[in-house]
C-alpha cells in the first residue's frame, strides 16, 4: 500500500496517523479502509 510510506515523512505517532487520515480520506473515505491504512501505517 502507498500509505505505509507515510512512516518515514514524520516526527511522532500522532502526526503520522493524522497525516495517514488526510491522504487516505480523499479517496477510500469508509471506516474500514482507514483502518487498515492506520495499521499498515503503525507496522
Amino acid at each position: 500500500m502507498r500509505i505505509s510510506l507515510v512512516r518515514y515523512a514524520y516526527q511522532t505517532l500522532e502526526e503520522t496517523l493524522q497525516k495517514a487520515e488526510d491522504y487516505t480520506i480523499v479517496t477510500h473515505n469508509y471506516p474500514d479502509c482507514l483502518l487498515v491504512n492506520f495499521a499498515f501505517t503503525r507496522s
